[in-house]
């Protein structure tokens, strides 16, 4: 499913890999921790899984309003920051960009199998995220703490937990590779 039309957009798309060294579990943590965000800021949401392990939130943005690659790409670093399993690389190429959508066969057998009910996913796409939603959401990646995890600085770009740990080329690598510069 194309994420753009004519180089904007009306849905984000966030895509967590269950690859590059991250678990099912660690999708698991960070999807929960993202849907807090979201919803905090007023995000109507629909989420999937592939049965790799993969998660997608799909957060449909206000009626009337259609982002640009450039409007989003801060607000998503600031959140790839906070939630190492995050693919953002979907997000950042609107002339090719696309994401499977939920009942998708998976590439590993199986169907992406949605969270929730089929007629609650319908109604949050109709409904849409209120007009609020992106400058609440904005303003929360651009502070310094993370609200959601009081006491709890936001990592700087490219550091991780355990940052002061001995670091580990192939995983920086894998994190590059999801994290592209520019």
């Amino acid at each position: 499913m194309p994420i753009y039309l004519h180089g904007r957009t009306r849905l984000l798309v966030l895509d967590f890999d269950a690859k590059h060294g991250h678990s099912p579990a660690t999708v698991d943590r960070d999807v929960e921790h993202c849907l807090t965000l979201l919803h905090a800021c007023g995000a109507r949401t629909v989420a999937d899984r592939s049965t790799s392990g993969g998660r997608h939130i799909l957060i449909p943005l206000a009626e009337g309003t259609t982002l640009t690659r450039a409007e989003i790409e801060p607000v998503l670093r600031a959140l790839a920051d906070r939630l190492l399993s995050l693919d953002i690389t979907p997000m950042f190429n609107d002339r090719t960009g696309c994401i499977t959508p939920p009942g998708s066969r998976c590439r590993d057998g199986g169907f992406r199998i949605l969270d929730g009910p089929l007629d609650q996913a319908a109604h949050t796409l109709t409904i849409r995220s209120p007009a609020t939603f992106w400058p609440r959401f904005t303003q929360l990646l651009s502070t310094d703490t993370d609200p959601s995890n009081p006491g709890r600085a936001r990592r700087p770009p490219g550091a991780r937990d355990g940052a002061h740990c001995a670091r580990d080329p192939a995983r920086d690598r894998a994190h590059q590779r999801r994290h592209p510069a520019g």
